[in-house]
């Protein structure tokens, strides 16, 4: 036992637990005072070469019934959970359906999670469906390990783990070849999906709202939807009737029946239910939300644009203002999501969204941009070609110094990175073409 690299960490519900590895436990006076728990998932390695790490998740149900059948005094050391390796290229959906197979699911994913690759994820994605339970990607703990090939003329492999692999994260490709991405994956559950359908808007938030910052309630989605954003989504409509608002939910099996009372005592309709099914196919409701609501309303009409923005705890009132200045301009499309605090203990819920935006000139988008800063609502503003530009007030320094260190020539994305060095080839300094009204 105590040649095994394989470290344990000890059950702690109040804090993340501390490390212990095998040789530590083989050092352990009076062993009969503990239980070794060891998920079998959680050994696979999945042709990993380097030992699984001690994390905050564990085979639940596993350590469930091993703590009933413990006494007091026993204390429960556990091995840590499975984790997965792929490359750049390999496809959310598939890597979804093969982890669901052994117990475990991905913490989060975007709404193109059938064809979309991990590498464009982790390049240019933030967050999505399964945030309201881990956060988004850049939350604590979900990316463990990324592996870059830099661009020199004797190219290197460098490994970036924990919070130094974020240096790397949603940088568009321009610090680095990233050749295998490693992240963590969460227990997996049986999602059912619901369609909560209200002709008042305040009743409707308030009850997503409530749904949302409930733990006694296991969800994967919490996206609320403002009418007449479900009109544009020609292939579900017959899901809810129109003109109402919408709410979809994707909750744990077991608590449809619950969420389906609350919703009904609060005057709302449960107008569709998809049950869980396995391997998870369309309809799938997340298929209408994060950025894919955006793509179903420019599919309807192609002057309609979004802005990303982050509500405050006063976001009821950001929304009234924003309705009476820009009346008809703005339809709301919200995500609620969760922050994860350092040691992957749960945080707040927040409220973002993806409004969708009508357009028509750019002095009135910016008008738009520039009130909602004024009134506190964060805007990560999608209308420029700038990484560095799109994400107001970020402290991209980590990011440049990678940038440097993996491209020193300069080939990477040349210009995508407002404030990097000019790359050798361009002395000129000339920026990229200007979009919309950036300067």
């Amino acid at each position: 036992m105590s040649s095994s690299p394989f470290p344990l960490c000890e059950a702690d519900p109040a804090t993340f637990w501390p490390w212990l590895t095998w040789t530590d436990y083989a050092q352990l006076s009076a062993k009969e005072s503990f239980l070794v728990v060891v998920p079998i998932v959680g050994m696979a390695e999945w042709g990993l070469d380097a030992p699984l790490a001690a994390e905050e998740t564990v085979l639940m149900p596993v350590l469930a019934v091993a703590s009933r059948r413990c006494s007091p005094a026993v204390r429960l050391l556990v091995v840590p959970p499975l984790r997965f390796v792929a490359g750049p290229a390999a496809r959310l959906g598939t890597i979804e359906n093969a982890a669901r197979k052994v117990g475990w699911e991905l913490r989060c994913y975007p709404s193109t999670w059938v064809k979309a690759s991990i590498g464009g994820f982790v390049g240019g994605g933030s967050g999505g469906i399964g945030s309201i339970g881990w956060g988004g990607l850049s939350a604590p703990g979900t990316i463990k390990r990324f592996k870059l090939l830099t661009i020199e003329e004797s190219p290197q492999v460098l490994t970036l783990n924990e919070a130094e692999a974020l240096s790397a994260f949603h940088a568009y490709g321009t610090n680095g070849l990233i050749v295998e991405i490693q992240m963590r994956l969460g227990p997996a559950y049986s999602w059912d999906q619901m369609v909560i359908a209200g002709k008042d808007w305040d009743g409707l938030l308030s009850f997503a709202d409530e749904i949302a910052r409930d733990d006694g309630v296991r969800k994967r989605l919490v996206t609320v939807l403002e009418t007449p954003i479900p009109s544009f989504f020609k292939p579900i409509r017959k899901f809810y009737p129109a003109d109402h608002h919408l709410v979809f939910l994707e909750v744990e099996a077991d608590k449809t029946a619950e969420v389906r009372s609350r919703a009904e005592a609060a005057g709302l309709a449960v107008s569709h239910v998809i049950p869980h099914h396995e391997p998870r196919r369309s309809p799938m409701l997340s298929d209408y939300t994060w950025n894919h609501t955006t793509l179903w309303a420019i599919n309807t009409d192609e002057s309609y644009t979004y802005i990303q923005s982050g509500f405050g705890t006063d976001f009821r009132e950001q929304f009234r203002l924003l309705h009476a200045r820009f009346p008809g301009e703005i339809l709301f499309h919200l995500e609620f999501t969760r922050d994860m605090q350092a040691g992957g203990s749960p945080g707040k819920t927040v409220v973002g969204g993806i409004p969708i935006v009508k357009f028509t000139d750019e002095a009135r988008l910016k008008e738009i941009i520039e009130y909602c800063r004024e009134i506190g609502v964060t805007i990560a503003d999608p209308h420029t070609c700038y990484v560095d530009e799109g994400w107001s007030g970020a402290d991209w320094s980590p990011h440049l110094a990678l940038k440097a260190r993996t491209d020193p020539f300069g080939l990477l994305n040349p210009g995508k990175f407002a404030q990097a060095a000019r790359p050798p080839f361009d002395p000129s300094g000339a920026r990229m073409p200007k979009f919309l009204f950036t300067a």
